[in-house]
Parts: C-alpha cells; sequence; structure tokens
C-alpha cells in the first residue's frame, strides 16, 4: 500500500500545477479584451467545476503567492471588465459586451484561487485580516453569481464559505491577555459576526430563488438580527428587508398569500430595528413597497380581520413615516376601500379627491 501515497500525492500536484498554469492562461488572455470569446467561458466552466475548490494539501505550500495574486488579477480584471461594459451603456455605446456568465465564472474562479492561497498554511488561516479578506471576496463572488441568475456557482461558493461562518462562530476564548487584547478581539469578532450575517442572508436568497422555502425559513432562524452586535447595523437591516421583501414577491408569484404576509412582517420588522432616522434615504421607499405588497396579500387572503389589518399598516405609513401626503398611499387606501364589502362611497370619494389633489406634479409626487 506505501506506493499508493506518492501517487496519489503527484495527482493533487499534477491538479495544482495545471490550475496554476490555466490561471496564467487566463489572465493573459484577460489582458487581451479581443479573445473573451464562448471558448474562454467554456474552459474557465470546466477548470470551476473539475478542479475547484482545491483542497487543503502540502502540494500546496510555496504556492500561496502564486496563488493569491493570480486570483487577485483574475477578479480585478473581470471587474474592470464590468465597469467597462456599465461605463459603455451609460455612454450609449454600442461595443459589444461580454458574456455575463463568463464574469461570474471568472470572478468565481478568482476567489476560489485566493481561497486556495488563504489554506496554504496555518499562518494564513489565523490571520484576521486575511481571514475577513477571503470571506469578504466569496461573499461578493457568491452575491455577483445570485444577481445574475447563476445558482448553481452561487452554490458551489456558497459551501466553501460555510467554512468561514463555521470558523468565525466560534466563541471567544474564556481567558483574556489584557483589556486592549480583549478590545481588539471583540472588534474582530463583530467584523465577522456581521460577514456570517450577510452570509446566512445569501443562503436565503439562493434557498427562496431555487423554491426551497422551508430552507429559506431555516437560514432565517439562524441569521439572529436580534443579537446585541448586529440590531443596530442599518446597513444588514435594509439589506436584510430588501430581501425578505424579494423572497415575498416571488411567493406572491405562487399566489401562496400566506408566507407572503410572513415575510413582509420580517422585512418591515427588520427595518424597525433601527431607528428612522439612522435609515438610509432609499428605506422609505423600501417601507412603501413592502407594505403594497403586504396590504395586496392581506386582501388576497380573504381572512377575517385581513381589511382592517391592511388599513392599520396604510395609517401607520401616513401617522408614523409621514406618507399622508403621497399618492400611492392614497392608492393602498383605495385599493382597501374598494375591496371591502359593502363598500362606502363617501370613504372611497374622499380618498379619490384627495388622490386629485396630491395629482399636481412635484419632484416628489412624481417619483411616487
Amino acid at each position: 500500500m506505501a506506493p499508493l501515497r506518492p501517487a496519489k500525492n503527484l495527482t493533487i500536484h499534477n491538479n495544482v500545477q495545471q490550475v496554476l498554469d490555466f490561471a496564467r492562461k487566463v489572465h493573459s488572455r484577460l489582458r487581451d479584451r479581443g479573445s473573451l470569446s464562448e471558448s474562454l467561458e467554456v474552459e474557465v466552466d470546466d477548470a470551476v467545476k473539475r478542479s475547484l475548490p482545491l483542497p487543503p494539501s502540502t502540494e500546496l505550500a510555496g504556492k500561496s503567492s502564486a496563488l493569491d495574486a493570480l486570483g487577485s488579477q483574475i477578479w480585478n480584471a473581470a471587474t474592470n471588465i464590468l465597469r467597462d461594459q456599465e461605463s459603455a451603456e451609460g455612454d450609449g455605446s454600442s461595443k459589444p459586451r461580454p458574456q455575463t456568465r463568463l464574469l461570474v465564472l471568472l470572478r468565481v474562479f478568482g476567489f476560489f484561487l485566493i481561497d486556495a492561497a488563504h489554506h496554504t498554511s496555518t499562518r494564513r488561516t489565523k490571520d484576521h485580516d486575511q481571514r475577513v479578506r477571503a470571506f469578504k471576496i466569496a461573499l461578493k463572488a457568491c452575491r455577483f453569481s445570485l444577481n445574475h441568475g447563476q445558482v448553481e456557482l452561487a452554490l458551489k461558493v456558497l459551501e466553501r464559505c460555510s467554512e468561514y461562518a463555521s470558523t468565525a462562530e466560534e466563541h471567544f476564548p474564556i481567558v483574556r491577555i489584557s483589556d486592549a487584547a480583549e478590545r481588539d478581539d471583540v472588534s474582530h469578532q463583530l467584523a465577522l459576526k456581521q460577514l456570517v450575517a450577510e452570509y446566512y442572508l445569501l443562503r436565503l436568497t439562493h434557498a427562496w430563488k431555487t423554491d426551497r422555502f422551508d430552507l429559506a425559513d431555516h437560514f432565517f432562524t439562524k441569521l439572529n438580527l436580534n443579537s446585541h452586535e448586529l440590531a443596530g447595523s442599518v446597513v444588514l437591516a435594509e439589506k436584510a428587508a430588501d430581501l425578505f421583501h424579494e423572497a415575498a414577491k416571488s411567493v406572491a408569484r405562487k399566489k401562496l398569500w400566506d408566507p407572503v404576509i410572513k415575510w413582509c412582517e420580517r422585512a418591515v420588522s427588520a427595518l424597525d430595528k433601527c431607528e428612522i432616522e439612522d435609515l438610509s434615504h432609499d428605506a422609505p421607499e423600501l417601507r412603501l413597497a413592502i407594505t403594497a405588497t403586504w396590504v395586496e396579500a392581506l386582501l388576497a387572503s380573504g381572512a377575517g380581520e385581513s381589511r382592517q389589518r391592511a388599513l392599520n399598516l396604510v395609517e401607520q405609513l401616513e401617522a408614523a413615516y409621514g406618507m399622508s401626503n403621497r399618492i400611492a398611499v392614497s392608492l393602498l387606501r383605495f385599493q382597501i376601500l374598494t375591496a371591502s364589502k359593502p363598500i362606502d362611497p363617501t370613504r372611497v370619494d374622499a380618498v379619490v379627491a384627495q388622490m386629485i389633489r396630491q395629482a399636481v406634479l412635484t419632484d416628489k409626487s412624481f417619483k411616487t
């Protein structure tokens, strides 16, 4: 049996070398924008599926710099191509667009090279800055994949992300060396916890995009947005609210109204964890959009108290969030009143009159 070990090591060595050689080839072709062909997409796709991620091995020792450099170069090249593409679209240019899937593959490929470099030694894996960097790149690669409908590639990255998340969720050491060390440790842990929360948000996104709402519920419970460290994170709160709303809209297309209501409740709850003045300028529009989906679901559900509950939501927008002058809010009220049986013509007339007054176009009302 002894000869098997060298043979196995040789196989791993050859695989690592093939990945490095191919990465150099890809980087070379990316420097020549004219060679972004369909064949490159096929080749990168094959490499990602067949050879990555690279498992931890002694064969990676001494190759961390090459892996990290190539991964970073390929990632940056893909990012630059994407920026050039967006700039050309903004200028109305008719330049041909590279395949979106190729850009997704390049980012995923770049991440897996950086990930392999990260795992070449315990020194790198225990380095906080290195760990955060690799985790952030993983999340960006996954988000980019999901945003462009590449759910299988996203899952492949998420599976690798799970290791970073598991490491970050380990408990603090019981014994502290000093107050300064403790403060640094807490700061590092907070940064990692926020990345873990983003990881679960992406897990949740992948779940609902693949119609696995049972898994989406599971990952929602893992989020722990109520934790002391994350409750005040405006960025996370708005990300979560937007994602939960997208999940609600996805279920609404299937006319499953109870889950729609549940996800809308979760979306508004995420926003409510932050002070109103701390939220971004886009938060009111997000809250209004969530409420519109919520009202639609309540009215469609036909539950006994649904219309009154929908009306309460509209009144809350008007009273608590200063949206009484928004024509979109008046339209929601009109929608609720006309869904009531019997219809109260006096109240309907009042809402119609209000909408007519609000229809005078201003910069603010035009946006609604």
